[in-house]
């Protein structure tokens, strides 16, 4: 994530925290836009929010990267 963009970083968070892996229409979603792209900006946010130690929101992104690796794999 840039540094600089706090809102940026803010409506990332939004919406990585709104997506439940458990509702159809969540996976669906990301299996229209997965690509290596989507993976890569995972692994920036499980580096960012690692950093600052917010680890709670590093299992929701880890539990949506894998879920993109598989996705990716299947393609």
């Amino acid at each position: 994530f840039p540094s600089h963009d706090m809102g940026f970083r803010s409506r990332a968070c939004f919406y990585i925290s709104k997506i439940n892996l458990k509702r159809r229409v969540d996976v669906d979603a990301l299996a229209t836009f997965t690509d290596e792209n989507l993976l890569y900006t995972t692994e920036m946010a499980l580096r960012y929010f690692e950093g600052i130690e917010e680890y709670e929101k590093c299992a929701h992104i880890k539990k949506i990267q894998d879920t993109i690796k598989k996705l990716l794999d299947k393609a």
